[in-house]
C-alpha cells in the first residue's frame, strides 16, 4: 500500500486517508474517489488529498480488521463480531 499526498487529479480510485469537508458535502475517511468527488474537491480548492493506493495483494483495512477479529474471537463466550468501518 502507497501512502501519502497526491494531486487531486490523479486520485481517481484511491482510498481517502482523512475525512474532507466540502461546501456542501462531507468525504469520509476511507471513502473511495470518484470522478464527481474530483471535481468537487477541485472546486472546493484542493490541490492535494492524502490517499492510500492498495497495490497487488494488498487489502483495505474494514476487510484486515474483520480478519483479524474472526481469528481472535474464535468461540469466546459473549464476544460478537460486528462490521468494520473505518
Amino acid at each position: 500500500m502507497k501512502f501519502g499526498p497526491l494531486p487531486v487529479a490523479e486520485a481517481l480510485g484511491t482510498v481517502l486517508a482523512h475525512r474532507e469537508q466540502l461546501p456542501d458535502a462531507t468525504l469520509a475517511k476511507g471513502h473511495i474517489l470518484m470522478a464527481s468527488d474530483l471535481q468537487d474537491l477541485v472546486a472546493a480548492g484542493y490541490a492535494t488529498v492524502t490517499v492510500a493506493r492498495l497495490e497487488d495483494g494488498d487489502i483495505d483495512e474494514d476487510t484486515a480488521a474483520t480478519i483479524l477479529a474472526r481469528s481472535l474471537i474464535g468461540d469466546a463466550p459473549g464476544l460478537r463480531l460486528s462490521i468494520a468501518a473505518t
